[in-house]
């Protein structure tokens, strides 16, 4: 059962999770599909954005227990579908933490686009980086499947699960913002099921603490 504080740490780890990467992705000037040397020009047109933008790539990290939190919700303790893919969802999102965390400083600081270039290209980087993409969409595509399959949330939310990778890594790719935004848009609205669902477990256990034991009542003889 969950205890009250818990469930407010859950419920601000679904908002930051997801509304969180949503606003960073609006205020950020610098684009993934643009060139180093575009982004370099976009941060210094616009360097009150780029360093809002660089602190809020630190929500990045609140989508690790988003994905812990949906795994619960797909019966990660329970079934071998919902374990696997929270473990491949959660596994492949840490290095990509480690590569998204790191340029938006760089841009930031004023790094000229050819160190940033020979960062990007950097074996290490690359192999991250692909890690996180195939695991994004293979992990959370999933885990998607296992929410549906475990019912304890809405079916929609494992279908907008399922859908989020391809329209947030599809539409960076293609430099098309608004498909980005739809995809955060799915991953926000799954989080909004689950904390739906967190409130409606806390308000039960309150109502089972305050309810009257009737059996301790003692009888009044007649």
């Amino acid at each position: 059962m969950w205890r009250k504080r818990e469930v407010s740490t859950a419920l601000v780890c679904l908002a930051v999770g997801s509304v969180g990467q949503l606003v960073q992705f609006l205020v950020s000037p610098v684009s993934s599909a643009g060139t180093a040397a575009d982004n370099v020009a976009a941060a210094a047109a616009a360097p009150g954005r780029m360093e809002a933008a660089a602190w809020l790539d630190l929500t990045i990290l609140f989508f690790v227990p988003v994905v812990v939190l949906l795994g619960y919700f797909a019966g990660a303790r329970t079934t071998k579908l919902g374990w696997v893919a929270t473990l491949i969802a959660v596994a492949t999102t840490l290095p990509g933490v480690a590569y998204v965390l790191a340029p938006d400083p760089m841009y930031l600081a004023g790094i000229p686009a050819s160190g940033i270039q020979a960062y990007t290209e950097q074996g290490v980087v690359s192999a991250s980086t692909l890690l996180f993409l195939v695991g994004h969409v293979l992990g959370l595509v999933l885990l998607g499947i296992a929410l549906w399959r475990a019912g304890r949330l809405p079916r929609w939310a494992g279908v907008c699960l399922a859908l989020y990778p391809f329209a947030e890594i599809g539409g960076t790719a293609a430099g098309v913002r608004p498909v980005t935004v739809v995809g955060y848009l799915l991953l926000t609205a799954t989080c909004a099921a689950g904390a739906a669902a967190l409130v409606r477990t806390a308000g039960d256990r309150t109502a089972q603490v305050s309810a009257p034991d009737v059996a301790a009542v003692p009888s009044s003889g007649h």
